[in-house]
């Protein structure tokens, strides 16, 4: 990704002043290292024939949310987009070690509900809109996908048989990774009543966020839809929660935030959209999210140590992905971060008392 700075003139030279336009160039991971992924397809279908809808459709109901930066310009032969430049709107990235409090936390998801909301009333209009939209962060096509989660299982088992008194969730952890990923690609079946077009990604890095003058986030736009996919609403709101909300409030607050998720979902898609297809109630979601909570694990547990991951610590993509030497000692740095363990710590006996751990 590569910031450009374009200085221009309207008009004749000699009596008009430059103006400059900063816009973010955006290409895929393949030109960089020769490796083949369909993320930046999945992206620029998003930015082309998707997301300018989503803006459309909220705006024809009096609602001004923007949930992404506008699209210049694509290149298809070269996985190449052109984006605006959000940091010219004064938007921010919150420093992703720090993670979101409850008013960012509530913010986002506001976003999100609308977003999920007005794909599902796109989803009605045209239907086959969404069909090439295929990518994902886990999917059972994606072998190699499969085999980083692993390595990263074994390496949170090899850490906890290393503590006291945690023989018990060790066994319990050890008996699962036969069907780990099988139960993990599990939460990622389309639901039979409600679906949206998740993010896909949605964590803290791939917000940013305005404010007002007393330091108060007053909106918020998502980058990188590289994995959108039609899915459960459940696999946004867990990665979300369990990736990027501060450790205090992962557990504490996770019953109010889909409450205040879905009181937006509602008041969005039935009271002003006037959808009269199938919307859940507030318990039906609960029970999807008890019955998918298995990707709290995926979530917390495999993929929020690389989030994490200290500044410090080499973390180029062949070292991440790497199964030698080199990426067995990247890995073990990686999980013994300090809020890595504290985040363990909490989740086990969470998800032990759930019955997910079984």
């Amino acid at each position: 990704m590569l910031r450009i700075i374009v200085d221009y003139i309207v008009g004749l030279k000699d009596h008009k002043p430059h103006k400059h336009l900063s816009l973010i160039l955006k290409t895929s991971l393949a030109q960089v290292y020769d490796i083949r992924f369909n993320h930046q397809a999945t992206e620029m279908i998003m930015y082309d024939e998707v997301l300018h809808k989503i803006h459309n459709l909220l705006l024809s109901i009096n609602d001004r949310t923007i949930v992404s930066p506008r699209n210049y310009w694509q290149d298809k032969s070269t996985d190449t987009t052109i984006l605006e430049d959000l940091l010219v709107g004064n938007y921010k990235c919150v420093n992703k070690k720090d993670r979101l409090d409850l008013k960012h936390a509530k913010l986002a998801l506001e976003t999100l509900a609308k977003y999920h909301a007005a794909s599902v009333v796109l989803k009605g209009t045209e239907p086959d809109l969404y069909d090439n939209l295929t990518s994902g962060v886990l999917t059972r096509e994606n072998k190699g996908t499969h085999d980083f989660l692993l390595r990263h299982y074994y390496t949170l088992l090899d850490l906890i048989s290393g503590w006291s008194n945690y023989d018990y969730y060790l066994k319990k952890l050890k008996k699962l990774q036969d069907n780990l990923i099988v139960k993990c690609l599990e939460v990622y079946d389309p639901d039979s009543d409600f679906n949206v077009l998740v993010h896909g990604d949605f964590r803290s890095s791939n917000m940013m966020f305005k404010y007002d003058r007393d330091g108060s986030p007053t909106s918020v736009i998502f980058v990188d839809f590289q994995h959108t996919n039609w899915k459960s609403p459940v696999i946004d709101l867990l990665y979300f929660i369990h990736t990027s909300l501060k450790e205090e409030l992962r557990l504490e607050k996770q019953d109010e935030l889909i409450q205040h998720y879905h009181n937006i979902l509602w008041e969005t898609l039935v009271d002003r959209f006037k959808y009269n297809g199938k919307v859940p109630t507030l318990h039906e979601l609960q029970v999807t999210i008890l019955k998918k909570s298995m990707h709290i694990v995926t979530s917390g547990l495999l993929l929020q140590p690389l989030y994490l991951l200290d500044e410090n610590i080499n973390s180029d993509m062949r070292i991440i992905a790497s199964t030698d030497e080199t990426g067995v000692q990247f890995r073990k740095a990686m999980y013994n971060n300090p809020a890595v363990i504290d985040a363990i710590r909490n989740l086990l006996p969470y998800l032990d008392t759930k019955g997910i751990l079984d």
